[in-house]
């Protein structure tokens, strides 16, 4: 079994989700700069029928989100009259200025 905790909360959120070549797994949608801890129980089967033989522990943390901004539409040309304005999406950013 695998176990993934939060080394302040405990509570990890989430299921694991198996890739399709069967050795790797992963848990989406992790926030940003946290610290986990991850272990892996003895006795794990890997496809090549080999046995994990002890605990495997390893501390882990999660990158953070870099400020970002962009335009939430792919269009190129901008109506003559916008009636909300132009549609921004921001990641960690207070303000934007578009000039």
């Amino acid at each position: 079994k695998l176990h993934l905790v939060d080394a302040k909360t405990g509570k990890v959120d989430g299921a694991w989700e198996l890739s399709d070549n069967l050795m790797e797994v992963h848990l989406r949608h992790l926030e940003p700069q946290r610290k986990l801890i991850l272990t892996v129980d003895p006795g794990l089967r890997a496809v090549n029928e080999a046995t994990l033989a002890a605990e495997y522990i390893s501390r882990l943390e999660t990158r953070d989100l870099q400020p970002t901004v962009g335009f939430a539409s792919r269009g190129n040309l901008l109506p003559t009259r916008l009636a909300e304005g132009l549609p921004v999406i921001a990641l960690n950013v207070d303000k934007v200025d578009v000039e």
